[in-house]
């Protein structure tokens, strides 16, 4: 089985949270090859979150030479919607999780994130 590359688009608690549901995900089937991080704040790539690396700013994203799945990990609506924008016009393909056992048919468009007991 051919591994999928994540990074997770911001590395605020968002992101972190997401990670961690990715984790969860992995423990029962090791469908991703995570990567880690990326975010244009000022945490210098190369710094850890929760054991993932900083890897850059999204550039890094652009200039990166394989195929890779993005979650955008950015809790603000509206920048959530300008880095969607940024990277969808660059043909930075977004992904979309499930992390729940869902019981009726159902289809995500990308950048979905569906979690369970979200409050």
């Amino acid at each position: 089985m051919i591994k999928r590359k994540l990074v997770f688009l911001g590395a605020g608690g968002f992101g972190r949270e997401v990670a961690w549901q990715v984790s969860q995900i992995q423990s029962l089937t090791a469908a991703y090859e995570v990567l880690g991080f990326v975010d244009d704040s000022p945490e210098p790539a190369g710094n850890e979150i929760n054991g993932l690396p900083v890897l850059g700013d999204t550039q890094w994203l652009l200039s990166y030479p394989e195929e890779l799945s993005v979650v955008i990990c950015i809790g603000n609506s509206r920048i959530r919607k300008q880095v969607y924008e940024r990277l969808s016009t660059n043909l930075i393909p977004l992904s979309s999780l499930t992390m729940s056992v869902i019981r009726i048919p159902l289809r995500l468009g990308k950048a979905v994130l569906f979690v369970c007991r979200v409050f």
